[in-house]
This record gives structure tokens, C-alpha cells and sequence, in this order.
């Protein structure tokens, strides 16, 4: 009889509208045990809880093998606890990051052990022909889990006689697969092929491994040697995911470092292929090599209608890379690279990640990393350091060299409950550290919003280009905004005191204590019913749903008071601009009906030729002159309503506010814009807003991207 064996790369699927992907990561496991055993082993692939514990309960396996993630730990956890209770001699093992070479040691995993008493095991490391020596000691030990735990295995640690007083059992390491090809594709094999049926975005792995060591990154964990699938497999497999897949609009690249390799323009040429081919990938979502900007450059040509290029510095003081041990892509090259692009036509944005909290950061070293890449035009993404377990960075020397202080927080979407039993993934983010005191480095998370929100996710992207024209850095002008917003009544202080409110829960002092605040009801109700979510991406939505024209008051008020200061002589005519431009960036932003419909646009015109200026590279209006009237018409290319449309159906959920934060992870920003051209059509001064709306959070309607009803008097 085949011995049963279930693999999980489980995700809390409690929120509906988060985005799960394929669970390539087993399916390589399975396809290369498959290969070994054939017809000795049926093999079934989990990503849904429910779906898992139903099978548990009436028909469990012999051996149940769960992937450990950051977003899924507990899960598992709750899972082997299940899969024990429904049958004690089920053999269950784990693997991924979470448990690596860095703390595989008899102590480290003895705690880990106990701490899990439903664990058998552990497999560290790549997993596939750690697997293999599991099974077939397994089949060895006549399908005794007991005796099998008892075993050094290759490739993995296991309880041994722990529970009797005894040690762990530790294996040797096994050697990396250096030829890929050696594991067969779950693709083309048909072992994902049930996955296609459901909104789960695809993954797509062409190399494997990291040649770098980023101490606070898990990537690398298990060699540093580069190895690759062959260029035709690597082909079939986006032609075959591409016929297939219809329920999704992204693909993930799974590689650390996507355009290391020469080859990888090709693999971006077959890509874009494939979508002008099947509609498919409409969006990739990529992580980008960091040191070779010539072949970055040729890889983000051939992906150019599908991607966002990324230098993702993490940060740009030297001290700091030296400390994590990283080495970025000199910026003077991110610089040609980006003007390279922009001077072929190429509107491909660029996106950038900085790390608050990161060893040896301090506030002035952060502050200029962002004006840096700001004056690249870069899209901004601020984001907290938080500690992955398994990498170097969580070890005990690092935290007591560099961390004073962390805290925990929740997840987004990484929560539930199964069999009335809640369920909660945590991080631990860093809270203070050597060089950058706690209430310093907290003071920078609502700039850090505005950064994201006005910036980088180009809501208010002309209205701070029109100051940035004359003078005042984006970064003074965000700062000046964060603090008047502290300052400020109505609902912009509301606006204020709910995201500082929001933010100290990710901050509790213990995981227990995290735990312990999201089990009550009433807690646990705002994550049911989605009003508590990402802060940066939750609040975007607040101020374009909830308040929109007080949010636009209010950079009037403060737009005022700078241009008096900075301008006095021709403050009168840059009012009149920056008044213009809010306008002009309310009627960009695209129009959805109540039932999540998209509104084709309409056509409007403005006092300032807005297009003029843009095309001198925002120039200072003073001495470029715009003031010629400019009639425009919005409206949404065919390929763009597909995609938004397909998102729209990918994330709808009974929260409007969560449906849209979920499409803006994983799209550009410009996707939420409307295209614009000058045109010669009559001008219809119907506002769009009068008829078509959004259900707020509230219960009342506002538009979402409507004109403003604000005065243009100054």
C-alpha cells in the first residue's frame, strides 16, 4: 500500500481578499519524492487550512510535511497539533527558514522541540533530498514514527529520545542540487494544475539561491552557489502557466536576484511574450539583482510593460551596509540606468525600499537616503526592520550589539480561526536601537505614510513637485505636513490620532501579549470585518474614501503658508497653480461605481497647462510660463481596464477599503490613474461624483477620485 504523504505551504485564508500564490515550494518537494518513489508514495498538496484540517480528520496521512514561514508558523503549529490528536503515529515534519544551519545546534533545537511537542522533526535547508532520506527511513523503520525519529537523518534534526530524557538527532548536511533539472517541473508534470482554478498568483523560480549574505535577509540561508533550470524549461513553464492561468494577474519571480544572469533578458523577453500571447503575466512582481546595472537595465527593457524596476537599497549609509554585511548597486549607476530608461521613453517607474531601524542608521542618515532617491523620482517605500528568524540578525550577538529594544506586531493577513481556536502570525520589529533612540525612530512611522501615500504612491505626486520646483524638498514639505497633521482638528487630527493609535499596536512587548489583545472579541472584530490592516496602505484609502476634500483643505492651508514664505512676489500665481494641480490629480484618479464598476472618465478643463510643465521636468513655473488654458480628457486604455478589472474581481471583498490596499500591493500605482491627452471635445462640467460613489467605512458615500469641492479663490 502507497504510503499517504501531505505537503502544506499553508496561509491563513480567513480575509478573502489576500493574495495567495502557488505552492511551488512543495510541489518541488513532491515532484522530486514522486520521481524517487513513484508508485510507493501518493502525494497531495495543501495551501487552504480548511481544507487540510477536513482531510486530517477523515483521511490522515502517514507523514504530514509543513513549510515554515514568518506568515504561517503558528498555523503549522495548530495543524500538527490537529494531525496528532487525530492520529498519534502520523510522522510530522516541518521545514523552511525558520530553523536553519545558524541555530541548528543540540540546545537550539531541544527548545525547539519542546516548545512543539507535536513536531517530529525538522528539515534545514533545501528540502528535496532531505525528504527523500525521510521517507525512506520511514519505509525503512516499517512506518514506525517513533523508530524513524530515533534515526540520524541526512539533511535533518528530529526529536530522538528527547521525551524520554535523551537528545535530538542531528544529520549531516546534504550538498545542494547544482544541476535544477534534476527536479522534475510540478508544472509540467501537472502537479499544480488545481491550483489554476483558483485566484493564486504564480510563482516562477529560474535560478535558486543568493550569492550575497544580507544579515537581516533569509534568502541565502543554505549556499551561496547560484544554480539554474535550463533555459527551455524555464520557457515551457511560462508558456504553460501563461494558456493556463485565468483567474490572476501577477506572477512572482522567485529568484533573490532577477537579472544576475545574462540570460535573464531572455527570460524577460518570453515573459512579455507570454502576456501580449495569453493576457498573462499582466503584472510581475520581482525581486532585482543589486550590483550589475548593465544587465538589470537590458532585463528591465525586455520586462518594461509588465514590471516596476527596483533598487531596493534598504539603505545608503555606509556604515550600515557594512554592518549587514551588503553590498548595493553604486547609485551614480541607479542613476544612469534610470535616465538610460526615461531617455528610450520608457515610463517604467522606480521603486526603492529603505529599513528603519537597521544597525548603525541614524535619523540624519535616513532622512538623506530618502532625498536621495526622492530626487531620482524613485516611488519610496519606508518600511521597519523586523527580525526573520534563522538569519543572522536574530542571533543573540547581533541583538545585543545593535538591538535595545523590539516589539511585536501582527501580520496583515496572517490571522484566524480554526476549530474555534484563534490563530496569530507575529513579527518582532525593531523598537530602538544603538544609534536611533525609540521615540526618534517612532516618530518617523506617520512620515513614513505621507512618504508612501503622497509620494511614492503618487496621489499627491504634482503637488509636492510644485514646491520641490521652487525650492523645498519633498522631504521638508512631508515633514512639515506630519506635524501640522499632529497639530491639526477635525478629521485630519482624527485622521492623526487613529493611525498613531493603530501604530502602537505593533508594539506590544511580548508575542503572548499580542496574542492576548487580538483574541478579545472586540479586537478580533476589526480584523474580521477588515477595518485594521497594513497602516500605510489602510490609511491611503481612509483619507481617499473618508475625507478627501478636508485632506485637500488642509494642503491648501499649509501650501499657503509655504508658498508666502518661500515665494512672496508670485505666491498669488503659484496658488492659483497648486489649486489647479490638486484638481488636476483628483480627476486623474480612476472612478468606480458602488458596485465596483470602472466609469470609462470624462473630459475637463484647467487654467494651467499642466502637461507643459511636466514635459520641462517640472520646471519652476515662475519662469516657465503654464498658464495657458489646456482642455484634457481621462479615459482608460483597453489592456488597463482588463487589468484593473481582473484585480478588482481578484480582491473584492465586503470592505472596499481592504479591496483596494490589496490591489495597490501588488500593482503600480499609475494602474489607480486614468490616462490623460489634450483634447477638443466639449467640456462636461457634471461632476462623476454626483453619480457614482463608494460605500465608505462609514456608511456614507463618498467618491473616490472625484473632483474636489474645493474654493479656487485664494
Amino acid at each position: 500500500m502507497a504510503i499517504k504523504i501531505y505537503l502544506t505551504d499553508l496561509v491563513h485564508t480567513w480575509e478573502k481578499s489576500s493574495t495567495w500564490t502557488f505552492p511551488l515550494n512543495i510541489g518541488y518537494i513532491g515532484a522530486y519524492a514522486k520521481k524517487v518513489f513513484g508508485g510507493d508514495i501518493d502525494i497531495r498538496l495543501f495551501k487552504r487550512p480548511e481544507i487540510l484540517i477536513e482531510e486530517l480528520r477523515k483521511n490522515p496521512p502517514d507523514i504530514l510535511g509543513l513549510a515554515y514561514y514568518v506568515w504561517n508558523a503558528n498555523l503549522n503549529n495548530h495543524m500538527a497539533n490537529i494531525a496528532k490528536d487525530r492520529n498519534p503515529e502520523i510522522l510530522v515534519m516541518g521545514g523552511g527558514p525558520n530553523f536553519t544551519s545558524l541555530n541548528k545546534t543540540l540546545d537550539q533545537a531541544a527548545i525547539f522541540f519542546r516548545e512543539q511537542p507535536n513536531i517530529d522533526g525538522y528539515i534545514f535547508n533545501q528540502g528535496e533530498r532531505a525528504f527523500t532520506e525521510l521517507v525512506q527511513t520511514f519505509i525503512s523503520s516499517t512506518h514506525n514514527t517513533k523508530e524513524t525519529v530515533l534515526q540520524t537523518i541526512q539533511g535533518c534534526v528530529t526529536r530522538g529520545d528527547l521525551d524520554t530524557g535523551g537528545t535530538v538527532k542531528i544529520g549531516a548536511d546534504i550538498d545542494a542540487i547544482r544541476d535544477l533539472d534534476e527536479i522534475p517541473s510540478p508544472y509540467l508534470n501537472g502537479m499544480l494544475d488545481e491550483f489554476f482554478d483558483e485566484p493564486f498568483a504564480p510563482v516562477l523560480e529560474t535560478n535558486r539561491s543568493c550569492p550575497y549574505r544580507c544579515t537581516f535577509c533569509a534568502w541565502g540561508i543554505g549556499t551561496t552557489k547560484l544554480a539554474k533550470y535550463s533555459e527551455e524549461r524555464v520557457k515551457a513553464e511560462i508558456d504553460y502557466i501563461g494558456q493556463r492561468c485565468k483567474n490572476a494577474v501577477q506572477m512572482f519571480i522567485a529568484d533573490a536576484n532577477f537579472g544576475i544572469l545574462e540570460r535573464d533578458e531572455r527570460i524577460g523577453h518570453w515573459l512579455t511574450q507570454s502576456f501580449k500571447t495569453h493576457g498573462f503575466p499582466g503584472h510581475l512582481a520581482v525581486q532585482w539583482h543589486k550590483s550589475k546595472p548593465e544587465r538589470v537595465l537590458a532585463t528591465a527593457r525586455a520586462v518594461k510593460d509588465i514590471a516596476r524596476i527596483g533598487a531596493s537599497m534598504q539603505s545608503l549609509h555606509l556604515d550600515t551596509l557594512a554592518a549587514v554585511k551588503r553590498k548595493n548597486m553604486p547609485l551614480d549607476d541607479v542613476v544612469s540606468m534610470i535616465d538610460t530608461l526615461r531617455s528610450e521613453g520608457t515610463d517604467m517607474p522606480l521603486v526603492s525600499e529603505l529599513i528603519l531601524g537597521m544597525p548603525e542608521e541614524t535619523k540624519e542618515s535616513h532622512l538623506n537616503a530618502n532625498r536621495s532617491l526622492i530626487d531620482l523620482g524613485a516611488e519610496m517605500i519606508n518600511y521597519n526592520l523586523y527580525l526573520l528568524p534563522g538569519t543572522e540578525m536574530d542571533t543573540q550577538t547581533s541583538r545585543e550589539t545593535y538591538f535595545h529594544k523590539t516589539g511585536w506586531r501582527l501580520m496583515d493577513n496572517a490571522f484566524g480561526m480554526y476549530d474555534g481556536v484563534h490563530v496569530f502570525e507575529g513579527q518582532e520589529t525593531v523598537q530602538e536601537t544603538s544609534t536611533m533612540p525609540r521615540d526618534e525612530l517612532r516618530g518617523f512611522r506617520f512620515y513614513h505614510f505621507l512618504l508612501q501615500f503622497m509620494w511614492g504612491g503618487r496621489w499627491y505626486f504634482d503637488y509636492l513637485q510644485l514646491f520641490k520646483s521652487i525650492g523645498v524638498h519633498p522631504v521638508d514639505m512631508l515633514d512639515l505636513i506630519s506635524q501640522r497633521c499632529r497639530e491639526a482638528g477635525g478629521k485630519v487630527g482624527d485622521l492623526h490620532a487613529a493611525f498613531t493609535k493603530d501604530h502602537d499596536l505593533e508594539a506590544f512587548k511580548t508575542y503572548k501579549d499580542m496574542v492576548e489583545h487580538w483574541s478579545k472579541e472586540i479586537n478580533f472584530e476589526r480584523l474580521r470585518d477588515g477595518s485594521y490592516g497594513k497602516l500605510n496602505y489602510g490609511y491611503t484609502f481612509k483619507v481617499l474614501l473618508e475625507c478627501p476634500d478636508e485632506f485637500d483643505k488642509f494642503l491648501i492651508n499649509i501650501g499657503q503658508e509655504v508658498l508666502r514664505t518661500n515665494a512672496p512676489k508670485e505666491s498669488d500665481l503659484l496658488e492659483k497653480i497648486m489649486l489647479d494641480l490638486l484638481d488636476f490629480g483628483r480627476s486623474m484618479r480612476i472612478k468606480l461605481t458602488n458596485t465596483l464598476e470602472l466609469v470609462s472618465g470624462n473630459t475637463t478643463e484647467f487654467e494651467h497647462n499642466i502637461f507643459k510643465w511636466r514635459d520641462n521636468g517640472y520646471a519652476d513655473p515662475r519662469k516657465e510660463k503654464i498658464t495657458d488654458k489646456i482642455r484634457v480628457e481621462f479615459y482608460l486604455p483597453k489592456n488597463r481596464k482588463s487589468k484593473v478589472n481582473g484585480l478588482l474581481h481578484q480582491y473584492r471583498s465586503h470592505n472596499i477599503n481592504m479591496t483596494l490596499r490589496k490591489m495597490s500591493e501588488y500593482i503600480k500605482p499609475q494602474e489607480f490613474f486614468y490616462d490623460v491627452r489634450p483634447t477638443n471635445k466639449e467640456v462636461s462640467h457634471s461632476s462623476v461624483s454626483d453619480k457614482l460613489s463608494f460605500v465608505s467605512q462609514t456608511g456614507t458615500h463618498d467618491s473616490f477620485g472625484a473632483q474636489p469641492s474645493i474654493s479656487k479663490e485664494p
